[in-house]
Order: C-alpha cells, then sequence, then structure tokens
C-alpha cells in the first residue's frame, strides 16, 4: 500500500462521490435501510456536486493508494465539527480513518480550535470512542424532510 494524504481538490469531487456511495452502502447496511442509505448518498451527491468544496470554513482531505482515492473526511472550521469520514470497505480497519481524523484534528487544532463535535453513523461509534470521542446524545440526523437517522452526537476536547 502506498497510502498518501492529501488536501481535497475541485478535481476529485466524482472520487469522492463514489467512495461515499460504496462506505454507506457497504458500511452501514446493518444499521440503515435501503431507503435511508439510497436518499443519504443521493442528498449527498447533489449537495457534493453543486457546493462541493466551495465553504472555506470546510476542510477536507483524501487518502489516496495506487493513484485511487479510497477515503476522506471534512472538518467545518466553524462549526468546530467532523462532517465525517469515509472509506472504501475494502481499506477499513487498516489505520486509515484514524490517520484521517489525526489529520483534520491537526487541522483544527492548526486554527486553535479547542474541541471538535460529530454526528456518529450507529456503525462507526466504537471507532470515534477508540479515538477520544464521548456520547453526547441520541439524535435523529434529518436528511429530508421525510427520512431521519439515527446518530450519535460525539465531542472531543483538545487541551
Amino acid at each position: 500500500m502506498q497510502l498518501q494524504i492529501r488536501n481535497i481538490s475541485p478535481d476529485d469531487v466524482n472520487e469522492i462521490i463514489t467512495v461515499h456511495k460504496k462506505s454507506v452502502y457497504g458500511l452501514c447496511k446493518e444499521f440503515y435501510s435501503q431507503e435511508q442509505m439510497r436518499i443519504w448518498t443521493d442528498l449527498f451527491k447533489h449537495k457534493f456536486s453543486n457546493e462541493g468544496i466551495k465553504d472555506a470554513n470546510n476542510v477536507g482531505i483524501v487518502a489516496i493508494d495506487n493513484n485511487k482515492i479510497i477515503g476522506y473526511g471534512f472538518i467545518n472550521l466553524n462549526d468546530k465539527e467532523v462532517n465525517g469520514i469515509y472509506l472504501i470497505p475494502e481499506f477499513t480497519n487498516k489505520g486509515i480513518g484514524k490517520m484521517i481524523l489525526s489529520k483534520l484534528e491537526s487541522i483544527a487544532q492548526d486554527h486553535k480550535l479547542n474541541e471538535l463535535t460529530l454526528n456518529s453513523t450507529l456503525n462507526a461509534v466504537h471507532f470515534y470512542r477508540e479515538c477520544g470521542y464521548k456520547k453526547i446524545r441520541e439524535e435523529l440526523f434529518q436528511l429530508t424532510d421525510n427520512c431521519r437517522i439515527p446518530c450519535i452526537n460525539m465531542i472531543k476536547k483538545f487541551y
């Protein structure tokens, strides 16, 4: 594996959409319905294709292996929030997600943030706990007017 971590570029949009879909359908199927995953991935595709990385407060990075994006993550500096870490399923449990999260946390600390929050999908709660995040509360994340998915709101403080 020839892993590289770099900032997201506008040319990455289509590959990121593909990674997102593979990740959701491959890793979340035990926790969410087909309809929830369809709405979730369609919404992401539409939003990311139209808004992409235009907001300067959104900072994203990608993990690349053999010139292919295999994972990505975003934080919003204004909201002090991790907006997701997604990996192609074959690349889970190899430390790549932790590398992405660690880089995002370093970026947050470079911007003088003292904490990050996130809404963890049910399948990722254990991962975030291992990385030092603590549960605040259970929530229903609103995807659309008619679709919500259960998640766990979490926080990590930096001292």
